[in-house]
């Protein structure tokens, strides 16, 4: 995964702080319907179990037999991604061409089937992959001294209070964006793909010299959230949805250092929700489900910062806006 640029400026008074986001890997929504079981995520559990091999009638078995080896590749990618064989980033891009790969073949099968009037595939659900952009805003509060004040960035993010060496870096990304996994109109598993950079600039001190700084938020590790998934649970009508995510550490950069680059910066760890988040401090929000008919989801977070000028402040993130396609069909 990358990482995109996307800050979020926390006036500490005498302090900035810089959000950083995950550089955009998104791609297009890619749908893959399986016909013996749900699509497991590239590398889980070492892997994944190989799906069972793929059935069709006979003009069309050809192709199903190169669904099959596309997943012996997703699933050798995966157990050299969990073993830490070769490198992460460059494993993840070659997933994600596989998989990019394996969507479009299971569209010419699918054609395949309607032209042949073969029977519909026996056995579980269709499973499907699809990665859908979130579009809203992002607020962060604190209750440290100097950052009580609420500090809101759109999403997609604007970069104009980034430092421009985040601006230009080919990692800093704008969007927010998920993967999600499961059979259609049913649970999910969701993941991200990728976490958006806020930047905001911060005056720490009026007084001379003038002291500022941009806090930039991004996701401390890239790698970490690379094959880790959360549940997407559908209501009983279909309506609705929660949703928690997979915990991430977020790092708050500061621009501004007292000895060393990076030694007024701090991170959190929190797990996104759209039910009750965990109490930090005077903290516990309560997000919003999915709403199918509007897309609407409210998702909250919590954490206590640990390091730099933030060290001990407890922390609210809340992530407010619609996501695009619909998870479910």
């Amino acid at each position: 995964m990358r990482s995109s640029c996307g800050r979020i400026l926390v006036n500490l008074k005498d302090t900035v702080y810089q959000v950083h986001k995950e550089d955009d890997m998104s791609q297009e929504p890619k749908e893959m319907f399986l016909h013996a079981q749900d699509a497991p995520l590239p590398g889980d559990d070492g892997g994944g179990p190989l799906p069972p091999p793929t059935q069709t009638c006979p003009p069309c078995q050809p192709i199903a037999n190169d669904i099959d080896d596309l997943n012996g590749e997703l699933h050798d990618l995966g157990v050299k991604l969990h073993s830490g064989q070769g490198d992460k980033g460059e494993l993840l891009k070659q997933i994600k061409e596989v998989e990019r790969q394996k969507a479009a073949t299971f569209r010419e099968l699918r054609q395949c089937e309607e032209q042949n009037g073969c029977p519909p595939p026996k056995g579980p659900p269709s499973g499907r992959i699809v990665t859908v952009t979130f579009t809203g805003v992002v607020t962060l509060v604190t209750d440290h001294a100097h950052a009580m004040d609420p500090f809101t960035k759109k999403i997609p993010t604007d970069l104009a209070d980034c430092e421009p060496g985040t601006i230009n870096d080919p990692n800093t990304k704008t969007d927010l964006t998920f993967t999600f996994l499961g059979v259609r109109n049913a649970s999910q598993m969701v993941g991200f793909v990728d976490f958006p950079t806020f930047c905001q600039f911060v005056v720490l001190s009026e007084k001379a010299p003038r002291i500022t700084t941009i806090l930039t938020v991004t996701l401390n590790n890239p790698m970490d959230v690379v094959g880790q998934t959360g549940p997407f649970t559908l209501s009983g009508d279909g309506s609705s949805a929660e949703m928690q995510l997979p915990k991430v550490t977020l790092h708050l950069h500061s621009s501004f250092h007292l000895v060393k680059d990076g030694d007024q910066d701090s991170d959190g760890i929190v797990t996104f929700t759209t039910g009750t988040a965990a109490q930090e401090g005077p903290f516990q929000p309560t997000g919003m489900h999915w709403d199918k008919s509007s897309g609407h989801i409210q998702l909250v977070g919590t954490t206590t910062l640990m390091g730099g000028a933030l060290d001990k402040a407890h922390a609210q993130f809340t992530l407010d806006g619609t996501l695009s396609p619909s998870p479910i069909e």
